[in-house]
Order: structure tokens, then sequence, then C-alpha cells
């Protein structure tokens, strides 16, 4: 199996990514019973906070070369030590590699579900997730009134919070 390492441009490129996603019309929206038994008023909370962090990792890569390890100094009976690089460079690399392995994983799981949504379903998670486009701009783009966009939405968060496995 051969692993492509997650890029800047990877992740710049992922609301594109999404909308070109094979758009079946096919794919339809959940209905109301399944929307109901999964969805809450916390989950697009959830999903926003979670979202946040993965939007946020574009600019940890776009920086990650600025990145300096500096030794820490810490007192222990009056007597300052200096904590040992070698410590710190295990903590970064560390970091760094489980950084990069959630993003991955969060991308994966992001085109994947792009397969998974409709093309309307997909308009708004790219507007929502990666541009904070207002649920009225949406409407508007898409043509269609607020309540269609409310049960778009809905199925949308649901389809997307079972996919990211979110907790």
């Amino acid at each position: 199996m051969v692993i492509n390492p997650i890029t800047v441009e990877k992740l710049l490129s992922l609301p594109n990514d999404i909308l070109e996603a094979t758009q079946n019309e096919f794919v339809s929206l959940l209905s109301d019973e399944t929307i109901n038994r999964f969805y809450y008023l916390e989950m697009k909370k959830d999903l926003m906070s979670y979202m946040k962090h993965f939007n946020d990792m574009k600019y940890f890569y776009k920086s990650s070369n600025e990145y300096t390890l500096k030794s820490t100094s810490y007192t222990n009976e009056g007597k300052t030590k200096t904590k040992p690089n070698r410590s710190l460079v295990e903590e970064f690399v560390s970091k760094n590699v489980d950084n990069d392995l959630w993003t991955e994983e969060v991308y994966n799981h992001l085109i994947t579900l792009a397969h998974k949504l409709n093309p309307s379903e997909q308009k708004y998670l790219v507007e929502t997730f990666f541009k904070n486009t207002s649920e009225e701009n949406i409407s508007e783009k898409l043509g269609i009134c607020r309540k269609t966009l409310q049960h778009i939405k809905k199925s949308c968060l649901v389809k997307m919070y079972l996919e990211l496995d979110i907790k």
C-alpha cells in the first residue's frame, strides 16, 4: 500500500475535491426518521469544533518549517537545570506524527464522505465548514428555501457525524 502524505496543497484543494467527487444525483437525503434518531442540537457544534481543528492544520503545515526547538529550564531545589533536548525532540516528533496521522485520517474520511453525499449536501459541507458561509447565503446559492436547506443540513451533518465517528 502506497501512502501519500498529506501536504498543504492537498488540504487547500480539499473543498474542490469534495465538490468534484462523483456527483451522484441518486444519493438521497436521509429520511426524517433516520435524522431524528441521530440528530441533536450539539451535533453541529461538535462538528464545527472538529472541523475547525482540521482546518487549522493547514496553517501548521504551512509553518512547520519555522518551528525551532529550544531547551526549557526548570528549577529543582533552587538549582536551575536544562531539560535535555532529546526529550524535546521526541515530544516534537511524536506530536507532529500524531497530528499528521489524525489529519490524514480526517482527510480520507472527508473524501469518502463526499462520495456518500448528493451535490446539495456537498455544497452545504464546503460552504459551511470551509468557507463559513451563512445558511441564508447557502440557500440562495442552491436556489432553495430555508426549510429545504434545513433538511439538507441535517442529513449532511448526520452522515458526516457517522463517517467521522465523533464521540
